[in-house]
């Protein structure tokens, strides 16, 4: 256990080096990313499409929908491309492919922990979260979503060692997941079949459950909805990661 500690710590440290490594911003960028998703959704949405947030106030909605979507869409990208550059990990070192995929998951933390904060910071500051029994159901709702991302981003990792396609085609899939799913637009504004999709995607209802959860605490019917959830996240996570640790050695000797 603990060379695999010692082994995921080195893969995280490599990982932000590698990325904030001449920036002059640094480590300052995960916190300015939702930030600057917010101002743009706000100017074309708010202002131009006059998109209905309730009685919250647009740039809260979308500030707190925006980390959502990124505890699910950093971890899902991080882990596809887990074994693009893991080919010097496993043949110098011995270590699994998991532990590669861990790594990997560590270092999309550290980039979603960031949005989440800048969220409650401002939804705090805003009056707009009533209780701290929502904060607690808000950040259950982004762990089940940094689970599911990760799962499904070890599985597609694992199939894109077979067909490079999936990992170049990822980021223009999320792309359009991001403008079909309720982020930025609540899910009652979604009509005909995008509704129905929605109202069955637990992506969907993660990220309307988690907004909910923090701006429009419902006690009552929140903790039932977010066990519910997490019995369909935790099914379909240790599905995928099941089907891709068949494959962990074949990917392993692959890269080697």
């Amino acid at each position: 256990m603990k060379v695999w500690i010692f082994q995921i710590r080195q893969i995280v440290l490599s990982d932000l080096r590698a990325r904030y490594r001449g920036s002059r911003l640094g480590l300052a960028w995960p916190f300015v990313q939702p930030l600057a998703w917010v101002f743009a959704m706000t100017l074309v949405l708010n202002r131009v499409g006059d998109v209905n947030s309730g009685t919250t106030p647009y740039p809260i909605f979308a500030l707190t929908s925006m980390s959502l979507w990124l505890a699910f869409a950093t971890p899902l990208l991080q882990a596809s491309r887990a074994f693009d550059s893991a080919s010097p990990w496993l043949r110098n070192f011995p270590i699994s492919p998991l532990v590669v995929v861990f790594g990997k998951c560590a270092a999309a933390f550290f980039d979603t922990l960031p949005a989440l904060l800048v969220a409650l910071f401002f939804a705090l500051l805003s009056g707009s979260v009533q209780n701290s029994h929502a904060i607690l159901l808000f950040v259950g709702a982004s762990a089940l979503l940094f689970l599911l991302g990760s799962s499904l981003g070890y599985l597609l990792g694992v199939l894109s060692v077979y067909w490079r396609d999936l990992s170049i085609g990822l980021p223009y899939c999320l792309n359009f997941l991001l403008l079909a799913t309720p982020v930025f637009y609540r899910s009652s504004e979604t009509f005909g079949a995008h509704r129905t999709v929605s109202s069955f995607s637990p992506l969907a209802l993660l990220i309307d459950s988690g907004r909910s959860f923090l701006l429009h605490a419902n006690e009552s019917s929140q903790s039932f909805s977010l066990l519910a959830l997490l019995f369909g996240v935790v099914l379909i996570s240790s599905g995928s990661v099941f089907l891709a640790t068949l494959k962990s050695k074949e990917v392993r000797d692959r890269l080697c």
